[in-house]
């Protein structure tokens, strides 16, 4: 639970994007079990990409409790690196139409 956990963490934070784009299932068990890890997202606050990477520890006995995630996001949210931490902006591609569309998100 708590590794799949550390990759919706990496996927709010990247805005959404697929953790190991262009790979199969098998590759990515292959690269998971040997140890290899997602990077932080652009502009992910390294707290917050702390939480990950404890959520991804390759033995079970070591990975955080979601008690503990809960605990470590709360400190993220009181950390001011984490806060002032710019805003991610998604810059949508132009629709068919041509209209340019930005996606904000706010607190």
């Amino acid at each position: 639970m708590n590794r799949s956990f550390g990759v919706l963490l990496w996927e709010v934070m990247s805005l959404g994007y697929m953790p190991y784009p262009g790979r199969g299932n098998q590759e990515v068990m292959q690269l998971v079990t040997s140890g290899g890890r997602l990077e932080a997202p652009p502009g992910c606050p390294g707290p917050v990409y702390r939480v990950m990477v404890n959520c991804w520890h390759t033995n079970p006995e070591e990975r955080p409790s979601f008690i503990t995630v809960l605990e470590r996001i709360g400190y993220c949210m009181q950390d001011p690196d984490v806060l002032a931490t710019p805003i991610p902006v998604f810059q949508r591609p132009q629709s068919v139409e041509g209209i340019d569309a930005t996606v904000v998100l706010l607190n």
